[in-house]
Order: C-alpha cells, then structure tokens, then sequence
C-alpha cells in the first residue's frame, strides 16, 4: 500500500522537462511506483502468507474448535494441523479446503482451509497448521475451560431453584407442568395501529351532489330574475 501525502502532486506533470529516460519525473514516479505494487508472479507465489484463524482463543472442554487457514498467493497448497494437548500428546489433522466463515470468527466469507477437533482436557492447546510443499508454518494457542454447569449433565438443585424463587417473588415449574407457565406469565397482547387514508374528492357521487347543487343554484337564481 502506498500513501502519497501530497497536494502539489500534479504540478509534477504540468511543465516537468524530460528526463534521460524520455520520462517526466511524474511518469517516473508513477511508473517505479506500480512496479514496486505489482511483483512478478513467481515472486508472489514463493513470498507465501500462512495464517490460523479461530473464532476465539478460548473454548470449553467437549466444544468442537473449527480452525481454518488462509494462506495468500496462488499455486496448490496441502496444509496440516496439528494439535499438541496439555498432556503432550499429538494429535494430526489434515485440513481440507473450504469456505471459511463465522465458525471460524470472519464476518465475511473467504476461501481456505478448515479442520476440527473437540478437546476433553482442559488447559492449553497449541495448534501448528503447516504448508507441506514450502514447509512454511504458523502457531496459536487456546485456552480451554471446563463448562458452566447446565453443561455438566449434574441434576437440578430444586430445593435452592425453589428457594430462590420464593425470595424473588417468581415461582418453580418443573418440565411436567411446563403448559401452567405460559397462563401465569403476566402479558399484555401487542396491539397495533394503522391509518388508511383514501382520497374522496374523485369519487363519483361526489361529482354528482356538486353538479346537482350547481343546477339547483342555477334553477333559484333564474326564479329570481339573477341569472
């Protein structure tokens, strides 16, 4: 990217002599400016960009982890992840290309590569995705938790869900009597109000009381001797 802080650019063009070249220092500055922007295709595709990407650096034990990986420049890649746990195992996956989106934290889709795996230790995993043909790599690492407890699979504690609501002025409903809730639930319906506006002044019958009233006025002026 090149960001030129100038306001007296094009005064570079206007009467600027030629230069040994041929060129103006303008045309000059254009010219090695573009070339500098837009390398040669063999010197975009050694120069390889590897990236991970993940939806979040931390994540909680039995949640599947998407990573995905994108990697800039063109050619075929083959790409690796390996996942090394906390108790120092390794584990390899093999990523396959796809399009890489929210589940993997981007608000925009784009095409790379995706693979996934579901931790059951907590503690720090280190991810490792490699390119196989340039041998290039790139390293993260998250954090993983252990659940909240509604994902523990523990039964309730009714006795405190009833005590507690008993304080707070609200009242328990176990699953069975899950159709008296929706009865005792306060609620007001929504109510909605529309405006319909209709235009009266080309109806018809109005036509005819107004063509009427004119020759009934018509018939008292001439009774009068006004017309």
């Amino acid at each position: 990217v090149v960001a030129v802080l100038s306001n007296s650019l094009w005064s570079w063009q206007l009467g600027a002599p030629r230069l040994s070249d041929g060129k103006s220092l303008y045309e000059r500055f254009v010219s090695q400016t573009v070339y500098w922007l837009s390398p040669q295709r063999k010197e975009f595709e050694e120069s390889t960009n590897l990236q991970i990407i993940t939806a979040s650096a931390q994540a909680e034990v039995r949640d599947r982890v998407a990573v995905g990986a994108v990697v800039s420049g063109g050619g075929k890649h083959k790409l690796n992840c390996q996942v090394t746990t906390p108790d120092k195992r390794t584990l390899p996956f093999e990523m396959a290309p796809a399009k890489l989106g929210s589940e993997v934290g981007l608000s925009q889709p784009v095409w790379g590569w995706r693979a996934e795996f579901v931790p059951h230790l907590a503690g720090e995993y280190e991810l490792t995705v490699r390119e196989t043909v340039t041998g290039e790599q790139a390293k993260t690492k998250i954090l993983v938790i252990e659940p909240q407890l509604e994902k523990t699979g523990k039964p309730l504690n009714r006795k405190f869900l009833k005590r507690l609501a008993k304080r707070t002025g609200g009242r328990f409903y176990p699953l069975a009597k899950m159709d008296k809730l929706m009865v005792d639930v306060p609620y007001k319906p929504l109510e909605i109000t529309s405006t319909s506006e209709k235009p009266i002044w080309n109806q018809v019958w109005i036509l005819l009381v107004l063509l009427a009233l004119f020759c009934l006025e018509w018939y008292v002026r001439s009774k009068l001797d006004l017309v």
